[in-house]
């Protein structure tokens, strides 16, 4: 993605290129599993705005972890030493009605201390 921002320099290419790479050195110590969780977590952020956009528009939405990454990235085709599924997030529109939310009081769970 660097190397094809076409209005910089090789040098600031490079500089570019050298600042990510002391970050996932010092940050995940070329480990990838490492790497991994930190970048499931950043898709999670992203995931998270995905999903409430969907609401927004009336779509609904549900992310889904403890899949068989193994399988899933067979299954794409994916080389997991290049690339794997993070996440899973299912959009569509409910069959039936939302039931009622049956909720506690408030006061039945919080106490308030001034």
């Amino acid at each position: 993605m660097i190397a094809r921002n076409t209005n910089k320099d090789p040098e600031a290419i490079a500089a570019r290129q050298k600042f990510y790479h002391d970050f996932l050195l010092a940050n995940f110590k070329n480990d990838d599993e490492l790497t991994f969780q930190w970048s499931h977590e950043q898709c999670m952020i992203i995931a998270t705005n995905m999903m409430n956009a969907a609401a927004s528009l009336g779509i609904d939405s549900c992310p889904i972890e403890g899949f068989d990454r193994h399988a899933l990235n067979e299954l794409l085709g994916l080389d997991e030493s290049f690339q794997r599924v993070a996440i899973m997030v299912p959009f569509g529109y409910r069959l039936n009605p939302q039931p009622k939310k049956l909720r506690r009081e408030i006061s039945d769970i919080v106490t308030w201390v001034y």
